[in-house]
């Protein structure tokens, strides 16, 4: 039988670390003994969170207040966008009468320019019939003035009345000429030019409605970042206060967690109540007891007997050598890095056995001696390896004893342990 002879380390096949979870330093006020077996949810230990409460009651009115502001920027947003819907209509109703207006100028059977053409064109014809009537009653003035029946000033009054129904007539004519030369056109040109503005002012509100919506939604969402800001910052306070009572997040045996080695820099104080402990330091290890391993270095000229699945025995020095048995489950393809670095002129490799059966006495850290079973060779003559000597590259030879004495005896080996 050829086998690997080493000493191990015994530990838990899965194992979870406890950690601190608060973002600073903080005091370890009480721990449960090391030793203790604990299930899932169980209490571990409790940290000093003093300082983070007292974080968490300012940061609570920090979000206090940066709610308030974004209330107030959204309630403004609400007004902006109310007061925005306002100015649009009322600059589209602005913009909708100049329309009509010049609608109702233009209309070509009832329109303002229509009915005020028509309008001169009457005062026209009235002031040629007032011209006409006057006319005729000045012809029968001259006519009685000359048989005496009328007197001078009769005869001059109708006279008057005659010329001032010429001037009248003249006055609608220029009246009507000024109207449709220049009148209606300013009318027009007026109405259209209102037109052309009220299309502009709603254009201008429109984008002067768009800026006060962008800023007034800029600042609301600012607000509400801050917000968030705060809130999360509330949050990650709180989970840190909660984190100052730390559970066993698996069934396990408790384990306190100590850097070893002067060698190893930033070494602190071994776990104890008292301590304090930095974020993400390791304060308690939970190996799970129900299934364990043995670690053994394996020296690199061993390396290629051992595989994956190959039994062995596993003997427990602090059970009085109780011996377990065993199955190889994990053999590396490089060498322990750490290791190399202490000692470079020795690879060695860390191979794990898994122990099988009932593995309740155990304890992680228990020393044990391997036994890895690599390969079984039969009907072969099996001896010390200290008996094997060597004669050149390829000659080996064993002293045989016989009556006359020590014999040499050249010899084939095979493999060895």
């Amino acid at each position: 039988m050829i086998t690997v002879n080493e000493a191990g380390t015994l530990k838990a096949e899965r194992s979870v670390w406890v950690k601190s979870e608060i973002e600073a330093h903080a005091q370890i006020l009480r721990i449960i003994p090391e030793g203790t077996r604990v299930k899932k949810g169980d209490w571990l230990l409790d940290l000093d969170t003093t300082a983070l409460e007292q974080d968490r009651d300012r940061q609570l009115l920090s979000v206090e207040k940066a709610r308030s502001a974004y209330e107030q920027s959204k309630a403004a947003y609400e007004i902006t966008l109310q007061q925005n819907d306002s100015d649009i209509k009322a600059a589209e109703l602005a913009r909708d009468f100049a329309q009509i207006d010049l609608e109702k100028f233009l209309d070509p059977e009832n329109g303002d320019k229509k009915v005020q053409t028509q309008e001169a064109l009457n005062n026209i014809t009235l002031a040629r019939e007032e011209l006409k009537n006057a006319a005729t009653v000045l012809k029968y003035s001259e006519e009685l003035y000359a048989k005496q029946y009328i007197t001078k000033e009769e005869r001059d009054r109708d006279y008057l009345n005659k010329k001032k129904s010429e001037l009248n007539l003249q006055l609608a004519i220029a009246r009507k000429e000024n109207l449709i030369k220049f009148q209606l056109p300013k009318q027009e040109q007026q109405l259209r030019e209102d037109l052309a503005e009220a299309e502009r002012n709603l254009k201008r509100v429109k984008e002067r409605c768009r800026q006060k919506e962008i800023q007034a939604k800029t600042d609301m969402d600012s607000k509400k970042q801050q917000l968030d800001i705060e809130i999360a910052q509330l949050e990650r306070i709180q989970r840190q206060v909660k984190a100052g009572r730390v559970f066993a997040p698996q069934d396990g045996l408790v384990v306190y967690y100590n850097e070893e080695g002067r060698w190893r820099r930033g070494s602190s104080e071994p776990i104890a109540e008292g301590v304090t402990v930095r974020y993400r330091q390791k304060i308690i290890s939970l190996p799970d007891v129900s299934k364990m391993l043995a670690q053994v270095s394996v020296q690199e000229s061993a390396r290629s007997m051992v595989a994956v699945g190959q039994p062995a025995t596993i003997q427990v020095e602090a059970l009085e050598g109780k011996i377990f048995k065993g199955k190889v489950v994990k053999v590396p393809e490089v060498p322990d890095s750490s290791s190399s670095w202490l000692t470079p002129d020795r690879k060695v490799y860390k191979v794990e056995i898994r122990i099988l059966g009932d593995c309740s006495l155990i304890r992680p850290g228990m020393s044990s001696k391997v036994t890895i079973y690599c390969e079984r060779i039969p009907d072969t003559l099996y001896i010390p390896i200290q008996a094997v000597e060597t004669a050149g590259r390829d000659t080996f030879y064993v002293y045989v004893k016989t009556p006359g004495g020590p014999k040499v005896r050249l010899v084939k080996p095979g493999k060895h342990n």
